[in-house]
Formats: C-alpha cells, structure tokens, sequence
C-alpha cells in the first residue's frame, strides 16, 4: 500500500482488445540526440474529462485488464501518493502536486509499465503540459545505475522476528513469491478476505517477485508489519504492536549494481533476492534496543525512532553508510 488507500478487488474483465489507439491520442517521440523513438516512452494521454471509473477510451468495447495502467496528477496539494485498482480491472496511481520527484515517479512509472508489457494512460488537470514535463525528466531518468540526488543512502526492510533466523541462514533477504515457491514463507499468508490480501491480489502480479524497502525515519514500514499482524490497514504509528527486525541495506550500492528497480511508486525495489554480504549494514531487533520499555508498549514510531538511533550509533564508526546523512 502506498499512501494509505487500499485498493478495491478488481472485478474480472472480458478482455480488452490493446490495438493501436487513436494516434491523436497516443504520445511517443523522440529524445534529443537520438536517432530512434524511445519505445519505452509511449503511453496515452487521456481525454479531457475522464476518470478511471470511465470505459477505455482506447480499446474498441471499452474495457481493460490486467494489461492496463494509469497515472493521474492530481490537481490538489499535497504530498500523498496513492494506489489502487478500480473495479473495472484498471491499476490506478495518483500522486497530489508536492509529491517529491513527481516528474521522475512518472517517468519511472512509465517506463516499468512499458517493461511490464502493459499500456499507460496518463491523466492531468487540463491545464497542465503533462508531456513536456516527461520530456524534461525523461533522459535524466533513462540510467538505471545512476544515482539520484535524492536518493537516500541507506533503505530498510522490516520483516517478522520469527522471518530473521531463516534469512540469515540463507544469507539473502527473499521476495515473497520466492519464499512460496520454496514453500518456506514463513508467516501465514492473510486469509483471503482479508483487507491486506484483497489490496495485495489487486496489486500487480509480478510486485510479489520484488522485495520492498523504505527510508529511515518513515514509520510506513512499521506500519506495514502491523497492518499484517492485524489482517487490516493501519497507518497509525502510535499503535501497540509486536515489532520484528529491521534491516538496514546500503540503496548507492544496490543501485550502481543494477539491482535496483525503480517503479515510480516505490523508493527502490529489488527483484527476487538480495544478498546480505554486499548489502546488509546492519539488523535491529527490541533486544539490540537499551530502553526499558515492555514489549506491549512499542508502537511503529517509537521503534522505528529507537531502532534508527541504535543503528546509526553502531554502524556510522564503521565508516559505511550510517543513516540519512
């Protein structure tokens, strides 16, 4: 979940006909310097006055699939990034006006969905020149090893107590559609109406073959373990929780490696596996915590700040990555 809006279950569509659209509808051009039109670059702008809820404006019955997503730029402020699939089987992300790196996200948005063989349709207010705002942000964002100014230097992935042993047994951290291939997940999936399993079944079907990590100092991933605990969405960070582990990873080093997928939604995401030796800076749980807290008593935001202080006192020495500096 990004932003905090569970997504609806997607009702099962007929099946859209993904011919070529109306070409006054149907964007693609070429980057300064290039020879050949960027194929990655292509998605549809939609019309004035559409909404997801709308019909396809681009398939002849005017349905979609699973084949079909959408980013809309909301004419409102904010910082909030939204996701969700519509009843009608479209994917659907929105992002408020100050969202930070908003040309990049639909860039890279764009991009991974191209990757993904699935068609975009990218909504705007009427006034705003969607395209020329890609055309600016695109050819900064075609490298996928370089660094970003924004990019922070360290990521976390937080995961069960009971998932730690297993992972460093393994010595890499697994996506989750890895661990059920191997038949090892090691906590019990939501059951199925669950509001979590209901948001996860709309979500794409290959973000389950990637592991998700967010920045220190976000609670947003603690609140990930509750919400899983609780089988319901919960982004409240004063809530009494069980924590787990945190695992710190070193982003600059993912990312010059090519192990980093950036999708527009999340910060990076890294496909399959990622080993610990290369990466991993440093695990905390509440016992490499000095506090005298009762369990009962953690809540994402106390550990989350707890857990980041513990960190970067034990690993900034170390002359590596240490935080968010």
């Amino acid at each position: 979940m990004l932003g905090g809006l569970p997504a609806s279950r997607g009702e099962q569509s007929r099946g859209a006909d993904a011919g070529a659209p109306p070409p006054q509808l149907c964007w693609h051009f070429r980057l300064d310097g290039c020879r050949q039109v960027d194929q990655t670059l292509w998605f549809h702008r939609a019309p004035s006055g559409w909404e997801p809820s709308d019909p396809n404006p681009f398939t002849p019955d005017g349905t979609y699939d699973r084949g079909w997503s959408c980013f809309r730029l909301l004419d409102r402020e904010g910082e909030t990034l939204f996701t969700g699939r519509a009843p009608n089987g479209l994917f659907v992300a929105a992002a408020e006006r100050r969202v930070p790196d908003l040309a990049w996200r639909v860039c890279d948005f764009i991009r991974y969905e191209r990757g993904q063989g699935r068609q975009v349709i990218l909504d705007g207010p009427k006034e705003a020149d969607c395209v020329e705002m890609i055309r600016r942000a695109w050819e900064s964002t075609v490298d996928e090893r370089a660094i970003r100014a924004n990019d922070p230097p360290v990521v976390v992935h937080s995961t069960p107590r009971e998932a730690w042993p297993a992972i460093e047994r393994d010595s890499m951290l697994k996506s989750t559609a890895r661990l059920r291939a191997e038949g090892c997940v090691s906590t019990p999936l939501p059951v199925e109406t669950s509001e979590v399993a209901q948001y996860q079944d709309g979500e794409p079907a290959e973000y389950a073959d990637h592991i998700m990590f967010g920045q220190p100092g976000n609670p947003v991933v603690e609140c990930i373990i509750v919400s899983k605990q609780r089988g319901s969405f919960c982004l409240d960070a004063d809530a009494r929780y069980t924590p787990g582990v945190r695992l710190y990873f070193d982003l600059h080093a993912i990312i010059r490696d090519g192990l980093g997928v950036r999708d527009g939604l999340h910060l990076v995401k890294v496909r399959d596996h990622l080993p610990l030796a290369r990466y991993l800076l440093g695990v905390v749980g509440v016992e490499d915590i000095h506090s005298d807290r009762p369990g009962e008593e953690w809540t994402p935001r106390l550990f989350t700040e707890e857990a980041d202080r513990t960190f970067q006192q034990r690993w900034r020495p170390s002359g590596r990555h240490g935080g968010n500096t």
